[in-house]
């Protein structure tokens, strides 16, 4: 029985459809469906994943026989299966998704972009600081969405955070920069206060992503350092020593 069979299976024995286990789960409904027929196997963190929610051990799932019997454990009810998964934080958030989340930045990058281009239509100063800004906002989103954890991981919450202050710093942006909608003192500060909310967002964006890496890398350094250091033998002590 292969993997696949045996998600399609214990998927059925708890009367759970695709689209309920796409929601216990960080994937979408068209890998589960791949998983079931064969074309795609789930990684290691999905196979952790599966084996909570279904109440089986992994080795279970991974263990691969033709000519041996397997059983299946008891059936368990779906709502026991959703608490387990939320009690691990197991099921994603659907608004730190990644699609979403790139979403969000393009088109409000896109439309300030647009907005900044038009002749006459913002402040001077303005067009030429939010020109630049929106256009790299466009682009970090575009490279969140098309990202190769998109539509199985969220995005970590710093730069899902970071994100949602740089879409709101851009459009404060957009429209208080239009030429005579505030008068010209009160839109200076609240452009300057936006434009320090859009850059403290793009630097949280970014940092989401980059400090695990940096993390990381200083961990596996340490390590290295630690293996090059001269192991000492052990003291060895004779009985006369003890006795004194």
């Amino acid at each position: 029985m292969t993997l696949g069979e045996k998600i399609q299976i214990l998927r059925k024995q708890h009367d759970m459809s695709q689209e309920q286990l796409r929601a216990l789960t960080a994937v979408s409904r068209q890998a589960i469906s791949k998983w079931e027929v064969g074309e795609s196997i789930p990684d290691v963190d999905n196979v952790v994943q599966l084996s909570e929610i279904f109440g089986v051990t992994t080795d279970y799932l991974l263990k691969n026989g033709t000519n041996t019997e397997v059983h299946l454990p008891e059936p368990i009810t779906l709502e026991p299966a959703i608490a387990k998964a939320a009690d691990s934080h197991v099921t994603p958030s659907v608004a730190n998704s990644p699609k979403r989340i790139g979403m969000t930045m393009v088109i409000t990058g896109g439309i300030s972009t647009l907005m900044a281009g038009t002749d006459g239509l913002l402040w001077r100063t303005t067009a030429d600081l939010l020109f630049p800004t929106a256009f790299v906002v466009a682009i970090l989103g575009l490279c969140i969405m098309f990202s190769k954890t998109s539509g199985k991981t969220n995005v970590p919450a710093v730069s899902a955070f970071g994100s949602r202050l740089t879409s709101a710093g851009i459009i404060v942006i957009s429209f208080a920069g239009v030429q005579g909608v505030l008068r010209r003192h009160h839109a200076d500060l609240l452009l300057t206060m936006a434009f320090c909310a859009t850059l403290i967002g793009i630097c949280l964006l970014v940092s989401g992503y980059v400090m695990p890496y940096l993390k990381k890398r200083k961990k596996s350094t340490m390590v290295d350092v630690q293996d090059l250091r001269p192991h000492k033998p052990p003291i060895e002590r004779d009985a006369t020593q003890w006795k004194n």
